[in-house]
């Protein structure tokens, strides 16, 4: 299993960096302007491996979604943990057309991740 290297907070540059991709988005006229947060404690089935799952399951998905629907996928995202066990979650912010919001979470709730998800 993958293990990061843990810390305490994100760095002056990566926090930098973060900034600097969301005003860029703005730019291009992709507005980061929906927030997703995870619970992946929350799923029916916990990951072995959250790096492994949010990347090949959850965002590929989102990805193929937002590119189908012609809009295209704009997100930042950070994962986040506290001590303990399952306490990971993971952060996300992207470009959703206000026109395309509701196919959005139609598509959360079709994934079944309800409750694992916090949609604002």
């Amino acid at each position: 299993m993958y293990r990061r290297q843990e810390r305490k907070a994100l760095s002056h540059d990566e926090v930098h960096d973060l900034v600097e991709a969301e005003h860029f988005a703005d730019k291009i006229g992709k507005k980061l302007n929906t927030a997703i947060t995870i619970h992946p404690k929350l799923l029916d089935a916990y990951p072995d491996d959250i790096g492994r799952w949010l990347s090949t399951t959850f965002l590929n998905s989102l990805r193929t979604r937002s590119n189908g629907l012609g809009f295209g996928h704009y997100a930042l995202y950070v994962r986040e943990s506290y001590e303990g066990d399952r306490r990971e979650h993971v952060h996300l912010l992207l470009h959703v057309p206000d026109k395309e919001r509701s196919a959005l979470e139609a598509m959360l709730k079709r994934w079944r991740l309800g409750k694992t998800v916090c949609l604002t």
